[in-house]
This record gives structure tokens, C-alpha cells and sequence, in this order.
């Protein structure tokens, strides 16, 4: 697989992702990019401030932007407190490192009034998020 585009919120999506999404191919789309980053964690990753690979599938993208602002004020949390800047690019591992361990706090911090929250805090609560 080429350079993938990704968002900076997505580093958390990605971890815990467990099949749910908002169609079957965006399931099918995430499960792909999972799969790949989980077989090599050398992939390269380039950060975008605007929809990336996983948005490709997803319904709520108008182009390449998303409906909603919130993905946007998502994208700002992680990448602000984590020095994660759009335009770079980064391998999955080396993102893993810039980040802690995903925990209750980090979500609160970095997804406020995200959709998937309470999906996110019991996987983060029950198991250890995928990371390589």
C-alpha cells in the first residue's frame, strides 16, 4: 500500500476501531487501513487537515471536507497537544510513540462530544486498543 492520508484524530480511531462505523463500506474501508497498519507498522502515514483515506467512505464527507466541523476541532486536540503536523509524514509506529497510551482521560481530552465516544471509553475501559 502507497502513503496513506490521514487525520490526526484518526491515530485514536484507528485504535479502537472494532467494526462499527457509519456504513458497511466504511467497515469494510477501516477494517482494510486496520489490517495493513496492523501487518506493518512502518507504513508510511502522511497527516492531512482534510478528509483522508478513512473519510473516503464515509457519508458525512461533502468532498474533501466533512459536513460536520467537529472532525476539524478533533484534528486540533491531537494534533496541538501532540505535535502532529499536517503536511508530515510519520510511520504508524512512530505515531504510536508521539502518543500515551490511549486511557479515559485522553479520549475526554482529545474526542469531546464525539459520536463514537461512549463506543471508544467502554473498549479503552474493557481491553487494550489495537496498536501494532
Amino acid at each position: 500500500m502507497s502513503t496513506l492520508r490521514l487525520r490526526p484524530h484518526h491515530i485514536l480511531c484507528l485504535q479502537t476501531f472494532r467494526g462499527s462505523g457509519y456504513s458497511p463500506d466504511f467497515v469494510a474501508g477501516m477494517k482494510k487501513i486496520v489490517a495493513e497498519l496492523k501487518e506493518n507498522a512502518e507504513t508510511s502515514l502522511q497527516i492531512v487537515n482534510i478528509c483522508d483515506d478513512i473519510c473516503h467512505l464515509c457519508s458525512n464527507r461533502n468532498g474533501w471536507s466533512c459536513t460536520s466541523l467537529r472532525p476539524s476541532i478533533f484534528d486540533v486536540l491531537v494534533s496541538g497537544r501532540y505535535n502532529i503536523l499536517p503536511g508530515k509524514e510519520y510511520t504508524w509506529k512512530t505515531l504510536l510513540s508521539m502518543l500515551p497510551p490511549l486511557s479515559l482521560e485522553l479520549l475526554e481530552e482529545c474526542c469531546p462530544n464525539c459520536q463514537w465516544l461512549s463506543l471508544c471509553r467502554q473498549i479503552v475501559s474493557e481491553e487494550t486498543p489495537v496498536s501494532t
